[in-house]
């Protein structure tokens, strides 16, 4: 079999680099996205192996794959792959993604995108220096349990509340820990998540309403204390952790989305209708509430992020067969090049 094409435009927002695959996957088989989400993690993960993985990748970034969308309104569906697996949804990855595709397709000031969650509108315009000003409209995020605790060899006992805004959060008061949130305790931040969640996936299954058993617990948020901007905004620092072993560069926007959830819960409305959330490598992304709603049972909210996203390249990677270092685990079969859903 000869090597094959894939075309990705890499970009990003705060930092967290997103991978977006803009040709060379065939339609994958199902009759959803979340459908095709599932058909990746279970029977073609080699895909995201390979993409954020040595030598082709790395953990730290994502990516996003272009599918055509199965809902009537949206134009493009895609799915994120990320190191813990496959989130239903992802802000960063949605302002990346919708920024590349608005671009792509032309669309001057916004487009509705299909992703495993659900639909998402994003809106945005080009800066003369070729960045994009974007901001998208998040998952449903609300509070699944408060007050929950495990305890750690290392650390002792740790409180965190639960929270779903696109995969599920452990969500943790980091004062309580001696963490200021800084650049230089990214390693010490690792070693805590990581023990934190191994602990608690086992007492954090969670049945989502609409999209039934999600996948295990993935990802920590790390609160830091609140500050009072004018307005309606609060600051403050945050630090999330994707299992197995990332600090996000990204305040990420379903942290900041857990956030907003936890603090509506809270009824810290005055200035809880948005917050301005700083990453440790001191990048921001602006989380406002837009609505309330419900899911299932649950109370929730709907937020938008806003961002800045910067595309860094554009490349064709090839993918040969006889490389030892090409992951199989259905990647092959994926393969069709110059197979692309947008101009």
């Amino acid at each position: 079999m000869p090597p094959s094409l894939l075309e990705v435009i890499d970009t990003h927002a705060g930092g967290d680099v997103s991978r977006i695959v803009v040709a060379g996957v065939k339609k994958l088989p199902g009759d959803s996205l979340l459908e095709q989400l599932e058909y990746l993690r279970i029977q073609a993960d080699g895909l995201r192996q390979l993409l954020l993985y040595e030598p082709y990748g790395d953990p730290y970034m994502c990516v996003n794959l272009i599918q055509p969308a199965f809902h009537p309104e949206a134009r493009v569906g895609f799915i994120t792959m990320e190191s813990m697996g496959y989130p239903y949804f992802s802000g960063s990855n949605t302002l990346c993604t919708g920024a590349t595709l608005m671009g792509l397709l032309g669309a001057k000031n916004s487009l509705t995108l299909e992703t495993p969650n659900g639909l998402t509108k994003v809106e945005g315009r080009q800066l003369e220096d070729e960045s994009w000003e974007m901001t998208c409209q998040g998952s449903p995020a609300y509070v699944v349990e408060t007050d929950l605790a495990v305890d750690l060899t290392r650390y002792g006992r740790v409180a965190f509340d639960l929270v779903y805004s696109g995969a599920l959060y452990a969500v943790v008061q980091a004062a309580d820990h001696g963490f200021f949130l800084e650049k230089a305790e990214e390693a010490r931040l690792v070693d805590f998540a990581r023990a934190l969640i191994t602990s608690a996936r086992p007492m954090t299954a969670h049945e989502h309403p609409h999209l039934g058993l999600v996948a295990p617990l993935p990802f920590v948020h790390f609160e830091g204390p609140l500050e009072e901007k004018e307005g309606d905004m609060y600051q403050s620092r945050t630090a999330t952790f994707v299992f197995p072993d990332v600090i996000c560069r990204s305040p990420t926007g379903t942290g900041t989305a857990a956030r907003l959830a936890l603090l509506h819960r809270r009824g810290l409305r005055r200035k809880g209708e948005a917050i301005l959330t700083v990453s440790p490598r001191g990048n921001t992304f602006l989380g406002r509430i837009v609505e309330e709603t419900e899911v299932g049972s649950y109370k929730a909210i709907r937020c938008t992020t806003t961002g800045r996203v910067f595309t860094l390249s554009r490349a064709r990677i090839q993918v040969n067969p006889q490389d030892w270092s090409i992951p199989q685990y259905g990647l092959l079969e994926l393969l069709e090049e110059g197979r692309r859903f947008v101009p």
